[in-house]
């Protein structure tokens, strides 16, 4: 077999792996979430870029969910550095209490799982720690765990653009990085034609130095790259919906 059937081979398994995934041909929750993390799996390890999939359809439109956050700024940054991982952009609309997830379906999906296990795992931990500590401290905690979350995201990022990541080789992760940044750069083009303006958020006082640095340690502790490739699980529970 030559390099080329062989990548029309994953190009197949691909598109039958999104196609089991799409609601509209498959009734089964669990087994489209299936479907996804192998799809997901399979460009991450092969460096399949979106057009390499042909129509638009095998990776879902391009258009936005919405999570509902409330007026946890914590949430929206957790969610706008998981979105930079699937070339996506995020924005958040505090008139409307909700972040903003833009970019195709099956990357949209990915994120919003992934960082609802995240945000999951980051609440529940500060509503442990935060016992007989004070709101204060809980809050803090919050924040600073999403701070250390962006530090691994960038420590990501800078490890595919030197094409140093453990899931594919240096070719195909800069192959990688290509197509994440021409979906951000079309995202961009998306939004600027629905007439959004993006919200940059704001900064918080940190009231408690202690909760901060627990938080910190405790979000550099939570295993993204172990995350990365597994696609949309049933077993996370969703934070939102569109």
């Amino acid at each position: 077999m030559n390099d080329e059937q062989e990548r029309n081979g994953i190009l197949r398994k691909i598109r039958a792996c999104l196609s089991r995934a799409d609601a509209n041909r498959n009734d089964s929750e669990e087994e489209r979430a299936i479907a996804l993390r192998q799809a997901n799996a399979l460009m991450d390890k092969y460096g399949i870029q979106a057009v390499d999939l042909g129509e638009t359809d095998e990776l879902g439109e391009r258009g936005k969910h919405g999570i509902d956050t409330g007026r946890n700024l914590w949430k929206a940054v957790v969610i706008q550095y998981i979105g930079k991982l699937y070339g996506c952009k995020v924005y958040r609309s505090p008139s409307e209490g909700r972040t903003w997830i833009i970019g195709r379906e099956h990357f949209r999906h990915v994120v919003v799982d992934m960082a609802g296990y995240v945000i999951s795992s980051i609440e529940r931990e500060a509503s442990h720690q935060a016992r007989g500590r004070g709101r204060s401290f809980g809050n803090s905690f919050r924040r600073g765990a999403a701070s250390a979350i962006g530090e691994q995201v960038k420590e990501i990022l800078a490890s595919r653009a030197r094409g140093e990541t453990a899931q594919v080789s240096s070719s195909k992760a800069m192959i990688l990085v290509d197509m994440y940044k021409n979906e951000l750069a079309l995202n961009d083009e998306w939004l600027r034609a629905q007439g959004v303006r993006l919200y940059s958020g704001g900064r918080r006082r940190i009231s408690s130095g202690d909760g901060y640095h627990a938080g910190q340690q405790y979000g550099r502790g939570i295993g993204l790259q172990d995350q990365l490739g597994r696609g949309p699980s049933a077993r996370v529970k969703r934070i939102g919906n569109g």
